[in-house]
C-alpha cells in the first residue's frame, strides 16, 4: 500500500473506534441509550455538586477526582466496545481506585491537600482503602480486584476472549483473531454492574452538603441500578 493511501496511526485508531461505536449503537440500540442516560446522570450529579452554594474547599477540591474518575470509567467503555479489553480492564482499575479514594477524602476531608501532594509524588503510604463495611465499596474493591487479574496484569485477556475470523499466507496457516462478541459482552457487562455504585460511593460525599437538585439527581441515580443490574444479567454477566 503507498504512503498516500495510509492513514496516520491515530487517525486509524480513531476511524476504529468510531466503526466499533457505529457497530454496536445499530446492534444494541437500547445500550446505546442506557450508556448515554448514564453520561448525561454523571454529568448532571457533578455539574449540580459544583454550583452548590453550600460546598467549602475540601468539597471543591473532591470535585476533581470525581470528574477524573467519570472519565476513566466511560474510556473503559469505550475501550470494551472497541473489543480492546485489557485497555479497557486498565481503565477501570484505575476508575476504581479514584473512586476508593473520593469514599476515603469524604470520610476524612481533613487529608485532602495531603492527598493532592501525595498524587504528585506518586506515593500515598496505603492511606486510601476500601471500606468494605459500606456495599457499594466492598462491590468496587471486587471491581478493581477483577480488573487487577484482567488486562493490568499480564495483558493477556483480549488474547484469552478471541476467537479465529480469517488465516492469510499462501499456506492460509497465519490465523487472524478478533475479541469475541460474547468476550466484549461480558466486559461491558461488568462495566453496567459497576456504573452505579462507582458514582454512588463519590455523589455519596457530597450528599449532606448540596442542595435539593442534587439529591434530586442522586434518588434517579438509586432508582436506576435495578435497571443497570438486569441490563447486565441480560448480557450474560454472573453478578457476585
Amino acid at each position: 500500500m503507498r504512503d498516500e493511501e495510509m492513514g496516520h496511526p491515530l487517525q486509524e485508531m480513531a476511524r476504529g473506534l468510531v466503526e466499533s461505536l457505529e457497530q454496536w449503537q445499530q446492534e444494541y440500540p437500547d445500550l446505546w441509550t442506557l450508556t448515554s442516560f448514564a453520561g448525561y446522570l454523571s454529568q448532571a450529579l457533578m455539574t449540580s455538586a459544583m454550583s452548590s452554594r453550600q460546598l467549602d474547599a475540601a468539597h471543591h477540591l473532591m470535585l476533581l477526582p470525581w470528574q477524573q474518575m467519570t472519565k476513566y470509567q466511560f474510556k473503559a467503555l469505550l475501550q470494551f466496545i472497541a473489543r480492546d479489553l485489557d485497555t479497557g480492564y486498565t481503565l477501570l482499575r484505575n476508575a476504581t481506585e479514584v473512586a476508593r479514594d473520593v469514599a476515603f477524602l469524604g470520610a476524612h476531608p481533613e487529608d485532602v491537600e495531603w492527598w493532592y501532594k501525595s498524587r504528585g509524588v506518586n506515593r500515598s503510604g496505603g492511606r486510601c482503602r476500601f471500606d468494605r463495611s459500606d456495599p457499594s465499596q466492598a462491590y468496587v474493591h471486587d471491581l478493581y480486584k477483577i480488573a487487577s487479574t484482567h488486562g493490568t496484569h499480564g495483558h493477556l485477556t483480549g488474547m484469552s476472549s478471541s476467537e479465529p475470523v480469517d488465516t492469510h499466507g499462501s499456506s492460509h496457516k497465519i490465523q487472524m483473531r478478533q475479541v469475541s462478541t460474547s468476550g466484549r459482552d461480558q466486559a461491558v457487562a461488568i462495566w453496567l454492574l459497576g456504573f452505579v455504585p462507582m458514582q454512588r460511593i463519590c455523589a455519596a460525599v457530597f450528599l449532606h452538603e448540596a442542595d435539593e437538585e442534587f439529591r434530586h439527581f442522586f434518588d434517579i441515580l438509586l432508582e436506576q441500578s435495578n435497571v443497570f443490574h438486569k441490563t447486565a444479567e441480560r448480557l450474560g454477566a454472573v453478578a457476585q
